[in-house]
């Protein structure tokens, strides 16, 4: 599935993928022959994530194109277990990481019974 190398490793990974998988195990062996390693994509997770961006990344309907979020998402989680991408520091956020649009937008928000704060 390409739109699940896309969201693990961006473009780059995705074009490794031209044969395509059948099964979460199947792209992960596929991405690695490729040179896309669980060091190399953990490495491309963390850059993604130092530049404040996301992780794994969204992917376009049209790379998506016959495959729903849903299954995306499966694909995905199952990928990011297979190699350990998963296994990240629980709990408090790295205050060295610099807040994405997400963190600043959730920021933002506050319910409509707190009123204006500030």
């Amino acid at each position: 599935m390409i739109a699940a190398a896309h969201a693990l490793g961006g473009a780059d990974a995705a074009r490794a993928m031209a044969r395509g998988a059948d099964t979460p195990d199947e792209l992960v062996s596929r991405l690695h022959e490729a040179g896309w390693t669980a060091g190399r994509l953990r490495a491309f997770r963390d850059a993604c994530r130092a530049e404040g961006g996301r992780w794994p990344l969204a992917v376009s309907d049209d790379i998506r194109a016959g495959i729903g979020p849903a299954q995306l998402h499966a694909w995905v989680g199952r990928c990011e277990a297979l190699l350990a991408l998963d296994a990240v520091e629980a709990g408090v956020r790295d205050h060295s990481r610099p807040l994405d649009r997400e963190d600043l937008r959730l920021m933002a928000e506050r319910p409509p019974h707190h009123g204006s704060v500030g």
